[in-house]
């Protein structure tokens, strides 16, 4: 069985938005392939949590507190 470690991940895009994502990734996985940032953004968070839970619970935290302040990268 394997082991799985969760991770939050915190990106910037091109305009200067922000947003963050969990991720449960395989310990027997390549961190790199999973760090690279999305196309034109850039990386400045990356948290391990406990549980995948904990993770989606940090990345939404941190999208509210984005959504507050104006710089969501997905506001509508």
């Amino acid at each position: 069985m394997a082991n799985y470690t969760y991770f939050v991940i915190s990106e910037k895009d091109q305009n200067g938005n922000y947003f963050a994502h969990a991720e449960k990734i395989c310990n027997n996985d390549n961190l790199l392939n999973f760090f690279r940032p999305c196309p034109n953004c850039e990386l400045l968070h990356i948290n391990a949590c406990e549980t995948l839970k904990k993770a989606k619970e940090l990345a939404e935290s941190w999208n509210t507190a984005y959504r507050a302040n104006g710089r969501y990268a997905f506001q509508r």
